[in-house]
């Protein structure tokens, strides 16, 4: 088996000792480095992993079963059925490595936390599930960590380092070096106080202070590796382009009327957006041709109406099939009434959502696929069965956009990739699309201007 030089040297790294955070864009070979690394000790190790469902098998068996240097690995699944007879071989110590799903993690916190005293190495694969200093399940491993000290080596992986910026980068290099890396345990007074001010307007909104990325940059340089941009492998071109329409001025009256009084009269239903962001995604339904109303504006679950506006979007996406006609195409959406009106419009379409849809999409037996950007993420290989991605609609969160593109773009696709945007032009759509350039710029230069260990 050849492996890269970058990935040689992270190898070598980790058979140190190390603590790190290992930033390689997906694709590109994370899974295997940690393979060589743990069949590589000298020490047999016990090692945790956690990562999505879906790249459990996807990515971590499938790579195992590939290559007869990792089938020496006693592997476990803590999942589902599995649960308790996994940790009955953990307790047994009959493993090398165990896995584990984020949510999983935390139900075994609460039932069976005595199995964690048996690991000495933690993985987190798509380490942004993290991303949140507040939510339970950064609570629940920092509770871990402090609890069994002996997990000395701890690894975070990830190709979307900073997806929404620098405020999120706290609670995943804790993780990996605890509060060596900014000498402090609490997100609010050691991390989001000291280098961030506070919006004076917008209670929830902190932005860097001057000169303080520069500090925190110096403080993750070292703990993190990165491959040089050489050294990846060259990859085929990835081409962007928009395909707009305009909306009538009908119907761009109830996308401004939706920004500025937060209420709109569809036929005889009236919406209302709770606040400033509730409008914003009102305003890409409007730009997508149907809005939600909800019973009560304040609770999501209280039952929703789809009030319908336009179809201008279906009949684009009908003119990029036909545009592309020969050739296998994914369509992302992101509310129901999008995936309904896409399958009424091309019943042979096929949601990809199990593990059979994936397996077809890459025999390229699904002309029309459709596919959520929360299922579509992390560890997915979609790379043989089509090059065309279509985003039906947006939303500003750059993490979702950034690894559905990378399903497609990556490791050994031949041919370049396409990315189409169906936009209506002035509304919120512009905005999303704009949102998300801005975010990768900025991950782009977090990963430029800190260099690799």
């Amino acid at each position: 088996m050849k492996y890269y030089g970058f990935q040689t040297r992270c190898i070598k790294l980790l058979l140190t000792g190390i603590c790190l955070m290992i930033w390689i864009k997906p694709g590109q070979g994370k899974t295997l480095i940690i393979l060589k690394w743990l069949v590589s000790r000298k020490k047999a190790p016990k090692c945790l992993l956690i990562c999505p469902e879906r790249i459990i098998e996807n990515a971590w068996l499938a790579e195992v079963r590939k290559f007869k240097a990792f089938k020496r690995l006693k592997i476990v699944i803590i999942y589902g059925e599995n649960k308790v007879s996994a940790c009955h071989k953990i307790r047994k110590g009959d493993f090398h490595l165990a896995i584990t799903t984020p949510d999983t993690f935390v139900n075994l916190w609460k039932t069976d936390r005595d199995v964690f005293s048996h690991f000495r190495q933690l993985v987190i694969d798509e380490a942004t599930k993290y991303k949140n200093a507040s939510g339970v399940r950064f609570k629940k491993i920092r509770f871990m960590l402090k609890a069994f000290p002996k997990i000395k080596q701890r690894i975070c992986m990830t190709g979307s380092p900073a997806p929404n910026g620098y405020l999120q980068l706290f609670s995943m290099f804790w993780i990996v070096g605890k509060t060596a890396v900014f000498n402090g345990d609490q997100f609010e007074r050691d991390y989001r106080n000291v280098y961030f001010r506070q919006d004076p307007h917008v209670k929830y909104v902190f932005t860097l202070m001057p000169f303080m990325r520069d500090i925190i940059d110096e403080r993750l340089k070292k703990w993190v590796f990165q491959p040089k941009k050489s050294e990846y492998r060259k990859m085929p071109p990835l081409f962007e382009e928009e395909w707009r329409f305009d909306l009538t001025p009908k119907q761009y009256k109830l996308d401004q009327d939706m920004k500025k009084k937060k209420t709109i009269h569809v036929g005889k239903h009236t919406i209302v957006a709770a606040n400033a962001g509730v409008a914003s995604f009102k305003r890409l339904q409007i730009a997508s041709g149907v809005v939600y109303k909800y019973e009560d504006p304040l609770d999501p679950g209280s039952g929703r109406v789809p009030c319908f506006i336009h179809n201008y979007k279906t009949d684009i996406l009908e003119e990029i099939v036909d545009e592309y006609s020969g050739s296998s195409i994914l369509v992302i959406y992101n509310y129901h009434h999008e995936r309904d009106r896409i399958l009424k419009r091309f019943p042979a379409g096929r949601i990809l959502h199990k593990q059979r849809d994936f397996k077809a999409w890459n025999k390229g037996d699904i002309p029309l696929a459709l596919g959520h950007p929360a299922s579509m993420g992390h560890g997915l290989n979609l790379q043989f069965g089509g090059n065309i991605i279509v985003f039906y609609s947006l939303t500003p969160d750059f993490e979702y956009w950034d690894q559905v593109i990378k399903r497609l773009h990556r490791g050994t696709i031949t041919e370049p990739v396409y990315v189409i945007y169906i936009i209506a032009n002035n509304t919120y759509d512009e905005r999303a699309l704009q949102i998300i350039a801005i975010k990768q710029q900025n991950q782009r230069g977090l990963q430029q201007r800190i260099k690799s260990i």
